[in-house]
Order: C-alpha cells, then structure tokens, then sequence
C-alpha cells in the first residue's frame, strides 16, 4: 500500500503531466516577448514554476497540506488558453460557481433560485462532456453527473445532493486525468445520497440477461 507522501507525490506528477495540454500559442508568444525583453508575465511564470518546486519537495519531505493548484501549475491557463485542458478549467470554475450559488440559496430558503442555479450547472455539465477527450475518467465522471441529473426528471435536489455534486467537481478541478477506476468511488457517493447513476434501462438489460443465463 502506497504512504500518503508517495500517494500526494503521484497526484502532482500526475497534474504535472498536463503540461502537454498547455495552450502551445501562449506559451510561444510568452517565449518571444522574453527574449525580446518585453513580457511582463515572466516574473509570474518563474514564481509559479518554484512554487511548483517547492510543492513538490514539500510532497517528498511529507510536509505538504494540500494538492497544488491546477492554476499554479499551468500559469498558460489564462482567459486566451482554447486547449481542451483550459476550457474545461473555465467550465468547472463556473459549474462550482453555480452550485456555490445554489447551496447558499438553498440554505437562506431561496429554492427557486437555486433550482435556476441548478439547472444552469446543468447546462454547463453538457459542456464539459464535449472536453472528454482529457481521459477516460474525466469523461466518466462527466457522465455520471449528466445521468444523475437527467433522471432526477426535474425534481428538486436535498442540500446533500448539491453538496455531493460540488464535491465532484472539485474533484475534477484538483485531478482532471482522474484515474477511470476513481470514477467508481465518486458514482458510489452519489448513489448513497439518493443519485441514480446507472444510464436508463440497464437494470432491465441486466434483468433480461439474468433470465436467459437461468433458462
């Protein structure tokens, strides 16, 4: 079994591993306007790069406290970055937005406008599924989530349900390439707060084979 140094330590070489996602233009326009003693980014870029050094010496030591940031790894992620990486950071930083939004409504009694919160995650959980390309797990995830919803068939969502479905997109937030296999345990969780995460009609695909496995 994995320590948790070696378990934290793998999540930032995984998250380092994006870069080949990175958006290639920013990144030459960046280089160009270095060499030619112009960018006024280069400073931030050389910040980011050593707290990335640092992060990951601090995973190696066992003296990091949390997974670092997708942000600071990738400074290219800017409002310019069209890679698929960059658009689905911009989609999930809105769709927990709106489920931020919604929790906050949902606890003052305001459940109409957290129901439109909702539904606007909604929309952008439809987005995010055209960024599925990033992996299996993502693509996964994003599904999940899409099922869920869909059939819940427009009825309202508990406080625990918004809660789960925030913790799902944070989690795709901190780990994008999330491993397919992980996608089993976030599913799990939100069947266990009353989610139903199997596509329509499964149970009675699988209820037919059974029948004929039995004859």
């Amino acid at each position: 079994m994995e320590s948790d140094c070696e378990t934290r330590l793998g999540s930032v070489l995984r998250r380092r591993m994006m870069v080949e996602t990175a958006d290639v233009l920013s990144m030459e326009k960046w280089l160009r306007e270095r060499k030619e003693g112009t960018s006024s980014s280069a400073g931030h870029l050389e910040s980011d790069a050593f707290e990335v050094r640092v992060s990951v010496e601090e995973v190696r030591s066992g003296t990091s406290e949390a997974p670092v940031p997708v942000t600071a790894l990738y400074p290219a992620l800017g409002e310019s970055c069209q890679s698929v990486l960059g658009v689905a950071s911009k989609l999930l930083d809105l769709a927990e937005a709106r489920l931020q939004s919604a929790l906050q409504h949902y606890r003052d009694g305001e459940h109409v406008d957290a129901d439109d919160d909702l539904q606007h995650f909604h929309g952008t959980v439809r987005e995010l599924f055209c960024c599925r390309s990033l992996g299996d797990g993502f693509g996964g995830l994003v599904n999940t989530l899409q099922i869920a919803l869909t059939r819940r068939k427009g009825h309202p969502l508990e406080e625990a349900q918004i809660d789960a479905l925030l913790g799902v997109v944070t989690k795709l937030q901190a780990e994008p390439y999330i491993p397919f296999p992980d996608v089993v345990e976030h599913a799990g969780h939100l069947a266990s707060v009353g989610f139903l995460v199997d596509p329509p009609g499964l149970d009675a695909i699988l209820e037919e084979r059974d029948e004929e496995s039995l004859r």
